[in-house]
């Protein structure tokens, strides 16, 4: 009849041969605490199978049994020492793990600064807008304002065409005779001749009065009236 039995898959190895064991052959020594198959170190099964756990638990390996300067090692440092490939994996693989993290982080980082460069060029843009719009808007009421004081400034104006041009001929002298005529008193605060493109005819008076009121009433009164130029002048001709 063969028999066999079936165990749970070791992670131990033998000091000796380096292979698998198996804790129903296995053998710690209490000095070095590595693992010895109990054939590998030099006992028989019968031997081996007699042995107390407490006997099992003083068991040395001849290496230390031999070497009077071994000294007991403490079940941390076996383990450290059983498992320092698979920890220093691991370390080398929470080196990599932190490195990816600091990268994300980084881009992270750069990321939310790009989006808040975007979010204060947005509100720079809105801001600008916003004042593009109010100057627009001073604008248009500057230029509506200057058209007003222009058309104010006109309002005081009057012109008069078909009076004869005389050498040195005072000017304002000139309208002042002709609106007083009119009916109207008033100063004469500037006058000139306006230059004219048809020629052998004498150029248009442009006259400033005082008040906008002497202007109009200079104009109505020259439509009612209808004046002859010798009603200013003898010389001036029927």
């Amino acid at each position: 009849v063969i028999s066999f039995t079936i165990s749970e898959i070791s992670n131990m190895l033998c000091n000796s041969c380096n292979d698998d064991i198996f804790d129903d052959d296995l053998l710690t020594c209490s000095i070095c605490n590595e693992y010895f198959h109990f054939m590998c170190a030099a006992l028989r099964e019968a031997t081996f199978r007699k042995m107390s756990k407490i006997t099992k638990s003083k068991w040395a390996c001849n290496k230390c049994k031999f070497n009077e300067n071994a000294q007991p090692v403490n079940e941390t440092q076996n383990k450290k020492t059983v498992h320092n490939i698979t920890n220093e994996n691991f370390n080398n693989l929470t080196d990599s793990v932190k490195f990816m993290s600091d990268k994300f982080d980084g881009f992270g980082t750069q990321l939310q600064e790009l989006l808040s460069s975007v979010k204060e060029m947005r509100e720079e843009n809105r801001v600008l807008k916003e004042q593009n719009i109010k100057f627009n808007n001073e604008i248009i009421l500057l230029v509506n304002r200057v058209n007003t004081l222009e058309q104010k400034a006109f309002d005081n104006f009057i012109e008069i065409v078909g009076v004869p041009e005389t050498k040195d001929e005072n000017i304002v002298e000139t309208v002042k005779t002709i609106i007083t005529k009119l009916g109207v008193e008033t100063t004469v605060n500037r006058a000139f001749r306006v230059p004219s493109k048809i020629m052998n005819k004498p150029r248009k008076l442009v006259a400033e009065l005082s008040t906008r009121l002497c202007s109009s009433n200079t104009i109505t009164n020259s439509r009612k009236t209808k004046p002859k130029g010798n009603m200013f002048h003898e010389k001036w001709g029927m």
